[in-house]
């Protein structure tokens, strides 16, 4: 394969062309704005430089006394192949579409990562508010029916301002149980009927509200210990439900007995009481217990009587 034909062949196939940094008579192809040089020298024998499958490149150095390890790159996995028309043209035509294959593939899998790292970098800068959350669920006076699993079917939230303290947007929501019915032990503990859920949306309408109104999945987020933060990840994942929320995450439960020195953690109740905080609203119900929640971590983080 003489220089013209290479050039033809790879400007057909990679969009290859002759281009500087490297020289006029090196054959460069741009990959997510990267360029990658062939390494083509003038010389006699021409010469090409291609990235390979590791066992491919194996495979060839045996089969072709042509193609020898691209060591002049300090690359692994490059062969070097002369072009003296001892290596089918065809076979070279494969060797330089897989390479070029290889390197974009490589390049894309290096550029999603770094997107992903750039996305939580990114996720990470709304610290003006912290969204405090409480979730109920179906429940059961002991095992549940046959069938039937734990779902659920209140998010309760509010914001708390990281500079004043302040609680606002308290805001609930329900969502429609598609697995799960609400028991009259459900209904006393949390005061939740089922004409309520009627027409609730679902678990993946609910998470998309979160992250639109909320921004959740840029937002440190807190709950009563971590009963809230598994449910969730585990419904979602069940579900096939992206997760609405980042990954900062304040075990509220936790917080308080670390700031009282307690030996052991306690219930909302008693931590409200033990700060002489009133309750505000019903226990078990998700939307006053986030807020109350709240109140317990404005105090223990900020020191603020909210």
């Amino acid at each position: 394969m003489d220089y013209e034909s290479l050039s033809d062949y790879l400007e057909s196939k990679t969009a290859a062309r002759r281009d500087m940094p490297f020289g006029p008579d090196t054959l460069v192809f741009k990959v997510l704005d990267k360029i990658f040089a062939l390494v083509a020298w003038q010389e006699d024998p021409l010469t090409i430089s291609l990235k390979a499958d590791p066992i491919d490149a194996v495979i060839l150095r045996k089969q072709y006394a042509a193609i020898t390890p691209g060591y002049h790159l300090n690359k692994k996995h490059w062969n070097t192949v002369r072009l003296d028309s001892s290596v089918p043209d065809d076979e070279v035509k494969r060797m330089i579409d897989e390479s070029y294959t290889l390197v974009v593939e490589k390049m894309t899998k290096a550029k999603q990562q770094q997107l992903r790292r750039m996305g939580w970098q990114k996720m990470a800068k709304l610290l003006d508010k912290i969204i405090v959350v409480d979730l109920e669920a179906t429940c059961w006076q002991g095992d549940p029916p046959p069938g039937e699993t734990s779902e659920i079917i209140e998010i309760g939230l509010c914001t708390l301002d990281v500079k004043s303290g302040e609680r606002s947007e308290k805001w609930t929501i329900f969502i429609k149980p598609e697995h799960s019915t609400l028991s009259d032990y459900c209904i006393e503990l949390t005061t939740i009927h089922p004409e309520m859920l009627e027409n609730a949306p679902s678990l993946r309408e609910a998470c998309r509200l979160l992250q639109e109104k909320y921004h959740s999945n840029r937002r440190t987020w807190a709950s009563y210990g971590d009963y809230d933060r598994i449910m969730m990840a585990q419904q979602c994942e069940k579900m096939g439900v992206p997760y609405p929320f980042g990954r900062s995450h304040i075990n509220v439960k936790n917080l308080l007995a670390l700031h009282l020195g307690l030996k052991r953690e306690v219930n909302l109740l008693t931590g409200t009481a033990l700060l002489d905080l009133p309750f505000e609203g019903t226990i078990h119900r998700g939307v006053d217990d986030a807020w109350n929640i709240a109140a317990v971590l404005s105090r223990v983080l900020l020191g603020r009587d909210r």
